[in-house]
């Protein structure tokens, strides 16, 4: 039963451990994306504050896949463990040197200077952790019938974090004069610092993943992982390579709705409604909050389905994974495009539709039919092409047609 499953994965060791300490990657993406323009106010000189959304978004996604690849490599050759202890590790030191940078009034280019170094290493830094701990949290389930769910509570700890960034920013950026902006990122600086210390504390007590240990221990896989230190080596096999397609091309439809639901929503809400900060701040915590619903809320449809031999779990998850993103395309492109009055009710639940692809899902379902030697590493191959090539694609897509004039973000009122 439902509950049985889930006593079950609450008294595995570390999956609950993992579940709760992953949330770095997000925490790190939600706050530079979502206060992009606090971060401008106080670090990047004026010519360039309208441009750092975009160039933070574009480094998250380009460089963050390189680091996940070398991540991957050593987290197949050293394990789980010592990867996910020196990213939190490194995190927590990079932090801490941001907070005391310089701001931009202070000493001009050269903090400015300062502080994107710090931001291209932290981003390189941070790689595709969460991909990881979805590896690592997989290789600790007592049942593979159970990563259907597992996957999805280990990823919940990622958008409670965004949660959480949201409501801290929210409610200091409310107090209006009491701080002023510089005050505000030291603050959330501080939390985030406060809140690594306590994940890199309670990472320490992570064992190795029980299926990495067992499988490393075979001396067929010791042999097969001298032979197989190339990904196309891994891939030569069939049923490998054609997982691992579909994955990627899975991550790769989510990576472009992430980018248009969330970077250029906010373009949207500016032009159509003149959002303030707070405004959109409150929008998005809206949409994180609904789209953690959702997850949940398919995790457990998917599984009584499966558990009741109604469906297959790739049966199930496939059409979710392009009905739901069909529907927040549709929904996105009427109220942008063709209605006359802006509903942001309904323009917030296409942005939850568009960003919900089963990707969670999906991770538990394909893990499955990955090698033992070299999850970790296909993994995050898998990461690092769909972010680098989606990025590039949705944002040369979307200026295309805001240039030909198909991309409409003048405000209702003057269309009318």
């Amino acid at each position: 039963t439902l509950f049985e499953t889930l006593k079950t994965i609450w008294h595995t060791p570390n999956l609950m451990l993992i579940a709760g300490t992953n949330c770095l990657e997000w925490t790190d993406m939600f706050l530079f994306i979502h206060c992009a323009t606090l971060f401008s106010s106080v670090f990047v000189p004026q010519d360039l504050h309208d441009k750092m959304g975009i160039i933070f978004t574009s480094m998250m996604w380009t460089i963050r896949p390189l680091g996940a690849l070398i991540l991957g490599f050593y987290a197949d050759k050293l394990g789980r463990r010592i990867p996910l202890l020196t990213t939190a590790f490194l995190v927590m030191c990079l932090t801490i040197a941001l907070i005391i940078t310089p701001t931009y009034a202070q000493f001009g280019m050269w903090a400015f200077g300062i502080f994107m170094l710090i931001r291209v290493t932290l981003t390189f830094v941070m790689a595709g952790e969460s991909t990881l701990a979805n590896v690592y949290a997989f290789e600790s389930s007592k049942r593979y019938e159970d990563t259907c769910l597992t996957i999805t509570l280990v990823d919940l700890g990622a958008s409670v974090a965004g949660i959480l960034i949201l409501s801290s920013s929210l409610f200091l950026v409310s107090l209006g004069e009491l701080f002023s902006n510089e005050y505000i990122i030291r603050i959330l600086l501080a939390l985030l610092i406060i809140t690594f210390l306590f994940l890199f504390k309670n990472r320490l007590s992570l064992t190795e993943s029980r299926l990495y240990t067992t499988e490393r221990d075979l001396f067929e896989d010791k042999q097969s992982f001298q032979k197989n230190k190339k990904i196309a080596t891994i891939l030569k096999n069939k049923r490998t390579l054609d997982q691992w397609l579909i994955y990627c091309g899975i991550t790769f439809c989510y990576s472009v709705s992430f980018v248009i639901a969330y970077v250029y929503s906010h373009e949207i809400l500016k032009q159509k409604l003149n959002y303030s900060v707070i405004d959109i701040f409150g929008h998005n915590l809206f949409v994180i909050i609904f789209e953690l619903i959702m997850q949940l809320l398919f995790a457990v449809i998917v599984f009584q389905m499966e558990n009741k031999k109604i469906f297959s779990r790739r049966k199930a998850i496939m059409p979710l994974a392009s009905i739901f993103p069909l529907l927040g395309i549709l929904l996105i492109y009427y109220e942008v495009q063709i209605a006359d009055n802006f509903n942001v009710f309904l323009f917030g639940l296409g942005q939850i539709f568009i960003l919900y692809m089963g990707e969670t899902l999906m991770s538990g379902q394909f893990l499955l039919h990955f090698p033992t030697i070299g999850r970790a590493r296909l993994a995050t191959s898998i990461y690092a092409i769909s972010k680098v090539s989606s990025f590039l694609i949705a944002v040369l897509l979307m200026e295309y047609l805001k240039a030909q004039g198909g991309y409409n973000v003048t405000p209702c009122m003057a269309r009318r």
